[in-house]
């Protein structure tokens, strides 16, 4: 990506000043630079000319296409500064809506005065139809995201317990125990009380991977000290189950602490006799 480019997609204005002033007509002049033959890549052995034309090329592009001015060949410094630093008395600044959706391209723009007079017209010569930044993912998307998906995850730390119970009516029971360390998890403080809430998701699947059923479970936590060291010495449970025939079945659990955001998903295969 080249700077002038950088700078379009980055709504940067560049403006110029040449310190060099008036050039002469001598041998390192920009009209006798087209008699130079052959190809150079040294800097170094660059004529005064020829270092001067090649950087008047870049600042001429990188002025002309981010909508600046360039002031070259000119010997009233101060005048030209003066002119890249003034803020008209007037200026109109216009916007374009595309149609289309933004497609990271570059588009030519064209603006013309059609009332007469004399005008000064500063517009870049393009633009990159950028698409705009995509919001943070919330905790809820993440989860989607999470049980859509067979990610593991592991910023909490979780034992999964899945097993295969009888039931009646020649049905089983695939009992799901979920245990959490709490000492992992951080709490927020309010007025001494420890706050946490957790979203459990628990996803039913067959051996090949679809979904055949779903719950969902929030845990809120409001402890007091004694509490809090009661479950940071036992652990957090939590416990869910579903009635199947027999089979293969998959269990995706994804569990989501609010503090700070963290989850943990984990699948588990299981074969119901």
């Amino acid at each position: 990506m080249t700077a002038p480019e950088t700078c379009l997609r980055n709504r940067i204005v560049i403006n110029a000043l040449d310190n060099e002033g008036l050039l002469s007509g001598g041998a390192d002049s920009p009209e006798s630079l087209g008699q130079f033959q052959g190809p150079r890549t040294d800097w170094a052995e660059r004529s005064l000319g020829q270092r001067n034309l090649i950087v008047q090329g870049f600042m001429v592009d990188a002025t002309e296409s981010t909508g600046g001015e360039f002031i070259h060949n000119n010997n009233d410094l101060n005048r030209g500064l003066g002119a890249l630093t003034a803020v008209p008395p007037v200026s109109y600044l216009l916007g374009i809506s595309p149609a289309e959706q933004p497609d990271g391209k570059y588009h030519k723009l064209k603006v013309t005065v059609t009332k007469p007079g004399n005008y000064d017209v500063s517009a870049r010569s393009g633009y990159f139809s950028t698409p705009g930044e995509k919001p943070p993912e919330t905790g809820r998307q993440r989860i989607d995201r999470l049980a859509l998906s067979a990610e593991s995850l592991a910023e909490i730390p979780v034992t999964l317990k899945v097993q295969s119970v009888e039931d009646e009516d020649d049905r089983h029971r695939i009992q799901v125990d979920i245990a959490i360390d709490a000492k992992s998890l951080a709490f927020a403080d309010r007025d001494g009380v420890a706050t946490q809430q957790l979203t459990f998701v628990t996803i039913l699947q067959d051996d090949k991977g679809s979904y055949i059923e779903g719950k969902e479970a929030v845990m809120d936590m409001n402890l007091g000290s004694k509490t809090r060291a009661d479950l940071e010495a036992n652990g957090i449970k939590a416990a869910t189950s579903f009635l199947v025939p027999k089979g293969s079945y998959r269990i995706r659990e994804v569990i989501r602490e609010a503090v700070r955001n963290h989850l943990a998903a984990i699948t588990t295969s299981l074969q119901v006799p």
